[in-house]
């Protein structure tokens, strides 16, 4: 599951004291109740902030954070009915939250939105509206990040969401193939759960490995355009394998350069990425199996 963030209000605060409470009072006054572990009456400071100044600036986060409280006292109903107001609401999803630079730099008010509506419905084991909202999550409102990292960490943790999902709907299939798209990220952030549960769905299957080996040799390549900031189009160049009838795209260039030893510095080489995926957690995985 995911792990729900209250998103603060930073605002500057007046030298001046004024008798009436301006909406920044109302929040922060929230914000201590919710600190001291009060859920019932921070939500309630939220929910006000939200009917009395739906034009501030702080609307967003008020909603998100009303939500936030909802999904702690189990409210999920009532959760899911202010994740679809926070998912069509017009903020910048790229509001910033200040929060250091290991941390999340933006809102993502709409992911945010419906990533806990999935976490609603998945815990109440309503695997078709979790797989709805998981997928607006995925598509409709994308995580938003300047860290390929993170990008990766977001990848594999809605991998493991999606295969959950399908696995309780009985189709074990397409929550294999949504964990292959993911096994090549272990450069970029940990796989271990994802071949943790390929091993599960592949455990008695003969012929993997010979399988992969022959889809490494037959690696194939995509071009895509793109666009740029200024309105050039620029073309790159992607590789992929076909495994078990999933296409996952392979390590490229920069992926492997300090993994492979006296690589050439000349673009992409097949044999350097075959060499690269054969030292992979996921490759050694399946030659066991």
């Amino acid at each position: 599951m995911m792990k729900l963030q209250l998103l603060l209000l930073a605002m500057l605060l007046s030298v001046t004291a004024l008798a009436q409470k301006k909406p920044v009072d109302y929040f922060e006054e929230a914000n201590r109740y919710y600190d001291a572990r009060q859920y019932d009456k921070a939500l309630k400071g939220y929910q006000y902030f939200v009917k009395h100044f739906p034009k501030d600036q702080g609307y967003p986060r008020a909603l998100y954070n009303a939500a936030h409280c909802q999904f702690l006292l189990k409210q999920y109903g009532k959760c899911i009915k202010t994740c679809r107001k926070l998912m069509a609401v017009e903020a910048d999803e790229k509001d910033p939250l200040d929060w250091g630079i290991m941390a999340d730099p933006y809102a993502n008010y709409r992911h945010r939105g419906a990533d806990m509506a999935y976490e609603c419905y998945a815990i109440q084991q309503k695997w078709d509206s979790a797989l709805r909202y998981l997928a607006l999550s995925d598509t409709l409102y994308p995580y938003i990040h300047f860290c390929g990292n993170a990008y990766a960490g977001n990848e594999v943790s809605n991998a493991l969401r999606y295969a959950e999902i399908y696995e309780h709907i009985g189709q074990p299939d397409k929550a294999l193939e949504k964990l292959l798209q993911t096994v090549f990220l272990d450069g970029l952030t940990d796989v271990s759960k994802v071949l943790a549960e390929v091993r599960k769905l592949l455990s008695g299957r003969e012929g993997l490995l010979q399988e992969l080996d022959t889809a490494m040799n037959a690696m194939y390549e995509k071009k895509f355009e793109f666009v740029d900031n200024e309105g050039k189009t620029h073309t790159n160049t992607h590789h992929y394998i076909s495994f078990l009838n999933v296409e996952i795209e392979v390590p490229e260039d920069y992926w492997f350069f300090y993994f492979v030893p006296n690589k050439v510095e000349s673009g992409f080489v097949k044999e350097e990425c075959i060499t690269y995926i054969k030292q992979t957690s996921f490759y050694k995985m399946i030659a066991e199996l």
